[in-house]
């Protein structure tokens, strides 16, 4: 006897979308933008209020120590590879 199918809430067979829909699908699917769902905290653009998009003169300034120095270390670390390169490079002579 053989395997009762399993029927869904509707009454009807659960069943997968054909392949070649699903690839369709897929590939449709970053063709069109995706539309923008306003929510709640986007007062910023209904009033025209663009101070929360500036930071503070004392953030500001602590983001751009912080990235000097990030590009001093990565210049030391630069500088350190260089030499260990020139090194091995001269001991293979």
């Amino acid at each position: 006897m053989p395997k009762e199918k399993k029927l869904n809430i509707r009454g009807q067979t659960t069943r997968h979308a054909p392949l070649g829909q699903v690839i369709q699908e897929d590939s449709n699917r970053g063709k069109y933008a995706k539309t923008r769902i306003r929510t709640i905290g986007d007062k910023s653009e209904k009033n025209g209020n663009d101070e929360d998009d500036f930071l503070d003169e004392k953030i500001s300034s602590k983001i751009f120590a912080m990235s000097r120095e990030q590009q001093l270390e990565v210049e030391a670390e630069e500088q350190l590879e260089s030499r260990r390169q020139k090194k091995t490079h001269q001991e293979r002579r």
